[in-house]
């Protein structure tokens, strides 16, 4: 994802906070929100993430995408790990998602499945869901990894 040290990052479905400690630990005046639904899972990224919120590098939020405010100051970037994000409502979820982000930011969608034969279709089906919503599609990578095969669509907002 290339994070700058002032870049403003929002991370969808945290989870325990393992990706949050990687992308907090490049930023120097930049800021992450990492959210989840599941408060639980909320309570122990934060935990894991202690000493980057102490720093105001990090914040942890209890919510779900569709329900976030945009604010003053839209993120450069937004990423998801294994996160199911567009199940429920995805043209809710990605039309948030869009207001979120600046003009030209951009959304990382990464997807390990457990095995190597759904990474490719599911990383197709993610890139047409992200067309079908007016997101501009730049490219897809793969990884090669234990246990299967890491995607990555990057896609620009709707606008």
């Amino acid at each position: 994802m290339d994070i700058q040290p002032g870049d403003r990052v929002l991370e969808i479905g945290c989870g325990a906070g393992i990706a949050a400690g990687l992308v907090a630990e490049k930023l120097q005046t930049g800021s992450l929100t990492a959210i989840d639904r599941s408060a639980p899972m909320v309570q122990k990224a934060s935990a894991r993430n202690r000493s980057s919120i102490e720093d105001g590098r990090a914040v942890f939020l209890a919510v779900p995408i569709e329900k976030m405010q945009s604010g003053a100051k839209p993120y450069d970037k937004a990423f998801a790990f294994n996160v199911s994000l567009f199940w429920g409502e995805p043209s809710r979820a990605l039309r948030t998602l869009s207001a979120l982000l600046k003009p030209d930011g951009r959304l990382y969608v990464f997807h390990q499945p457990p095995s190597e034969a759904k990474t490719r279709p599911i990383a197709e089906a993610t890139r047409r869901l992200l067309e079908a919503q007016g997101y501009a599609v730049q490219e897809t990578r793969y990884q090669p990894m234990k246990p299967a095969t890491v995607s990555c669509v990057l896609a620009r907002p709707a606008r």
